[in-house]
């Protein structure tokens, strides 16, 4: 029996590290810029005129549309990246949790 909690408690450490340094892995060449993050936000811009006083105005850009997406991706692809490395710190606290019971 406590073999059995040993392996498992080694194999979810190992689990967990693994999710971690993936996630690690993964979001380097994104933010060196070597590679683009995951497109979720794909947003295109307005075509609509802007009336002002009878004037007509083309579409007016705020914020431009390609920072809106760029800044987007980069923070949904933050926060997935953070969500997995705090899954696999818990699956690693789990095993490490595993490995440190005793029975007296």
């Amino acid at each position: 029996m406590m073999d059995t909690e040993r392996i498992l408690g080694y194999l979810l450490l190992s689990l967990g590290l693994g999710i971690i340094f993936y996630s690690i892995f993964s979001a380097l060449p994104v933010f060196s810029g070597t590679k683009d993050p995951p497109q979720i936000f794909k947003l295109e811009k307005s075509a609509k005129n802007i009336s002002i006083g009878g004037v007509e105005i083309p579409g007016l850009e705020v914020v431009p549309v390609d920072y809106l997406n760029i800044s987007g991706n980069i923070g949904a692809f933050i926060i997935f990246l953070w969500f997995l490395v705090a899954a696999g710190g818990r699956i690693a606290q789990i095993g490490v949790s595993m490995l440190n019971v005793r029975k007296t």
